[in-house]
């Protein structure tokens, strides 16, 4: 607890472990939270959640947002759907509330995609992504 009553953060609590006081707890089901001095793949601390499908739906889509141009590369070819995968796959509760919104995001956009042009977002040229994609990116905007 800090001098207000509330809980330690993740950097806060890594320098009280320095100077010796206990360790936080593991997240309950899957052991003790991972070695921040190792390098680990995905995969390595906890079994992955995307399904093959949904990794090539969640390409697609963040290649839609951020493209690769003439000066910087896609999101996906920078990690950003392996990212998300052990995002969705942590065993935290902050993690776990995000999943379902993932998993039902990526389920939505093919369902739109089939429904609009009869294919898998994915499939679909960039003019019928970006399509979909202009009609949700403002809330106050979205068709349903």
């Amino acid at each position: 607890m800090d001098a207000r009553g509330g809980r330690l953060d993740a950097v806060a609590a890594a320098t009280c472990v320095g100077r010796g006081a206990a360790a936080p707890a593991a997240a309950v089901g899957y052991g003790g939270d991972p070695d921040l001095k190792k390098v680990y793949h995905p995969g390595d601390l906890w079994p992955l959640t995307l399904t093959r499908a949904q990794r090539i739906t969640a390409t697609a889509l963040s290649d839609v947002i951020i493209p690769a141009d003439s000066i910087s590369p896609s999101a996906s070819s920078v990690g950003v759907v392996e990212f998300l995968d052990e995002w969705v796959s942590a065993p935290y509760p902050r993690q776990q509330q995000d999943r379902p919104v993932i998993l039902e995001g990526l389920v939505w956009i093919n369902a739109e995609a089939a429904r609009r042009f009869d294919k898998q977002f994915a499939a679909l040229n960039e003019l019928q992504q970006r399509a979909i994609c202009d009609d949700i990116c403002y809330a106050e905007k979205v068709k349903t």
